[in-house]
């Protein structure tokens, strides 16, 4: 999936889905890369951001998004 964003950078995501060791559930795997074209922007984002931060809480949103779901869903057969 790629993007731009209005912040001034663009990038990718990749992710990967497969069966937990438990065979019952799912483990994701998700890869971003992105660039940040102008330079003053890459100084500040390397000064201010943390990648490490941001990627844990974009994880425990989709974590929680995907419970919603499930307790929202429907039981079938």
């Amino acid at each position: 999936l790629a993007f731009e964003s209005t912040r001034g950078y663009q990038g990718r995501w990749r992710g990967q889905l497969s069966t937990g060791a438990d065979g019952v559930s799912t483990v994701i795997r998700v890869e971003e890369s992105a660039t940040v074209p102008m330079p003053l922007l890459r100084v500040m984002a390397r000064l201010f951001f943390d990648s490490e931060e941001f990627a844990a809480e974009c994880l425990v949103r989709l974590r929680d998004e995907v419970r919603r779901r499930s307790a929202a869903a429907p039981e079938g057969p």
